[in-house]
């Protein structure tokens, strides 16, 4: 009697840790399974979010293409596009530092303002005596081999699209003036003090797209255009 009760609990006790067992594997298939969904889940709304951009900034260029040239330093338009409206700055690459054909003291500007090291200068020097030229603003990053984080800081100052050796000061954005001023904080003292030999015309002719969200007031630069004065070779340089 007391061996078929011994046998009796061993067979609960196994069925019972076959139980257990089977929950466990059960329990990690549904964690591995819902992991699964949910990056999936995450890739579907990242895709979907940089296909609305995409398409956003194709609109936002088309509309400028479309436009008149501004004669101002900057021209707002509207864009209104899956119930949201979204605001267009032209800026003037002209106000901005070109990578390829700045003076070489505000080169070192740029490369001090991001925090760059003096070995990351030697090769950017190295690349400038090259034929070559930048195509893009993160090419800078690439030659100099800093990381490609620090974009979004280089391009609120820095442009491959002026053809200038200086900045033209009345069309340069804040954080332009407050690189190469001591006193970048009043727009009307930077201009005063900026050194005669990096001041440069306006381009005239090219312009960065930058859409700004009216509700969130986010704000992004959607690529840059050639409009010259006339309808014929108007043309995208670049988009995001």
């Amino acid at each position: 009697m007391q061996a078929k009760m011994r046998n009796a609990n061993t067979r609960s006790g196994f069925a019972l840790i076959v139980v257990l067992s089977g929950l466990t594997v059960l329990t990690a298939l549904f964690a591995v399974t819902s992991a699964i969904m949910m990056a999936r889940l995450e890739r579907s709304h990242s895709t979907a979010v940089l296909v609305g951009t995409n398409r956003l900034n194709h609109e936002a260029l088309r509309l400028v293409l479309q436009g008149e040239v501004p004669d101002a330093s900057a021209a707002l338009l509207q864009l209104e596009l899956g119930g949201a409206t979204y605001q267009i700055t032209l800026q003037d690459t002209g106000g901005l530092i070109d990578l390829n054909t700045a003076a070489p003291e505000l080169i070192d500007m740029v490369a001090d303002h991001l925090g760059l090291p003096e070995e990351a200068l030697d090769r950017l020097r190295d690349w400038r005596r090259t034929p070559h030229r930048l195509i893009r603003t993160s090419d800078f990053l690439r030659v100099t081999d800093a990381s490609p984080a620090l974009n979004s800081k280089l391009e609120e100052i820095a442009t491959v699209y002026s053809g200038r050796r200086g900045i033209a000061p009345d069309v340069a954005p804040q954080a332009v003036l407050e690189l190469i001023s001591d006193h970048g904080s009043s727009r009307e003292a930077a201009l005063e003090e900026i050194d005669g030999e990096f001041v440069s015309a306006p381009s005239g002719v090219n312009f960065r797209v930058v859409v700004q969200d009216s509700k969130t007031r986010a704000e992004w630069i959607a690529g840059t255009v050639h409009l010259p004065r006339t309808s014929d070779n108007r043309r995208v340089l670049w988009l995001r």
